[in-house]
């Protein structure tokens, strides 16, 4: 699953972080929300039939998104298409037990294409598109990853 995304004025955002960022809701309106996980777009109408749940993308556009592969752990970054936004379902607001409010929004995600898994070797990747004022996603194809490294060479004796 994506684990960090920038901005293309190079802000870099990942899940847990406490830095909120922009995101836009169909009707225009604009939250600041905390990264708090994803959702799997095969289950978004799951998640948009819970009370108080609702869909969004990010503010602005994406110029890259990172994975943190399974396999070695590294982050993997690829560059995102012009254009291309994150989708997001939000939660409700909630209050801190400091008394602050503040919202979480989870990444949709889908299931990576097989060079994607090759490049990022992780079987999910993000939503990349834009919302209508209807709240209709209309998806972007996410460029066609480099070729994947080769396996490190191990010891030869």
């Amino acid at each position: 699953m994506p684990h960090r995304f920038r901005t293309t004025d190079g802000k870099i955002y990942g899940p847990g972080s406490k830095t909120p960022f922009p995101v836009s809701l169909p009707d225009g309106a604009e939250a600041e929300v905390i990264w708090g996980g994803c959702a799997q777009h095969e289950k978004l109408g799951w998640w948009l039939r819970k009370p108080g749940h609702a869909i969004a993308q990010s503010a602005q556009e994406v110029a890259a998104i990172a994975i943190q592969a399974e396999d070695t752990k590294e982050f993997i970054w690829g560059d995102a298409p012009p254009g291309a936004r994150l989708i997001w379902v939000l939660e409700p607001p909630v209050v801190s037990r400091a008394g602050s409010s503040y919202q979480l929004a989870k990444m949709v995600t889908v299931e990576a294409t097989p060079a994607q898994l090759a490049y990022f070797r992780d079987t999910r990747f993000a939503l990349l598109g834009s919302l209508d004022p209807a709240g209709k996603i209309t998806a972007i194809p996410a460029l066609e990853p480099p070729p994947a490294r080769p396996p490190a060479q191990g010891e030869l004796f």
